[in-house]
């Protein structure tokens, strides 16, 4: 087992056999599957490369941004013969769980259309100093905030995973048709 961060601190309250704050390092350990919990824009390389080493991947939500990022994630997968699964927790929230109970208790008919939205205030994840985050009600104190990935390149309607998943799982479905409108976003390499 093997734990990391690149916050050393955060290391520091772990008890794993190998701690590391370099991915790189990391994924050289021998491992049987690792969990990508990072930043969104690194899921699909850290995925692929996990994948490529031999190692089932658990990838936290975005998996990837990109129709180009998808395929590569796909072709990984199924080139190495490992599991992938995308670590999505909306079906599992309090309000998904009363979604699928009042489904179970037949409140609901069938699913004819279904469209979903997500909303998630990110004021307060939005900005960075020195590897963490800052309140959005302090940000005129730190002009040298940076952009935390959260806001850079990560389109709302991208996000379809918390849009319909807490209705497709509280149904027990998949999608099969999806349709989404969005600005253009630069395709990512």
């Amino acid at each position: 087992m093997a734990v990391c961060d690149s916050n050393p601190e955060v290391l520091s309250g772990y008890s794993a056999p190998a701690a590391h704050t370099d991915f790189d390092e990391f994924i050289q350990e021998e491992m049987d599957m690792v969990a990508i919990i990072t930043p969104g824009p690194v899921h699909a390389v850290q995925s692929i490369e996990a994948l490529e080493r031999g190692m089932h991947v658990l990838c936290e939500t975005p998996c990837v941004y990109s129709v180009r990022e998808a395929k590569s994630l796909v072709k990984a997968v199924k080139k190495s013969g490992k599991k992938f699964m995308l670590a999505e927790n909306y079906p599992w929230m309090g309000f998904s769980l009363e979604l699928r109970k009042w489904h179970e208790q037949g409140m609901f008919g069938a699913i004819i259309y279904a469209e979903g939205d997500y909303t998630h205030d990110c004021r307060d994840i939005m900005l960075m100093v020195n590897g963490k985050y800052i309140p959005y009600d302090e940000r005129g104190k730190y002009p040298n905030a940076q952009k935390s990935w959260r806001v850079e390149g990560l389109p709302p309607l991208a996000y379809s995973s918390h849009t319909l998943g807490p209705l497709l799982a509280a149904y027990g479905r998949q999608s099969t048709l999806r349709h989404g409108l969005q600005r253009r976003v630069q395709d990512r390499p």
